[in-house]
């Protein structure tokens, strides 16, 4: 049986360090760009809200939807 020695288990612990550095690296890619897709989706909301809202009062005034909102 081979024996390990210290500098192959140094070698090792130093290659894992870079891998979790990498890894950490990548999650906080991550992190922020999930922040850009939740911060883009907040606004798909908000706006999603204002057609609804517009929607709505333009039902209770008698207007059609579809002639609320002219397509160019």
């Amino acid at each position: 049986m081979a024996e390990i020695e210290w500098k192959d288990i140094n070698q090792w612990v130093v290659e894992i360090k870079h891998s979790l550095e990498g890894v950490e690296s990548s999650i906080g890619r991550v992190e922020e760009s999930l922040g850009t897709v939740i911060r883009k989706l907040d606004d798909i909301l908000q706006i999603l809200k204002r057609i609804d809202t517009k929607t709505r009062e333009g039902i209770e005034r008698g207007r059609s939807p579809a002639r609320q909102w002219k397509v160019e």
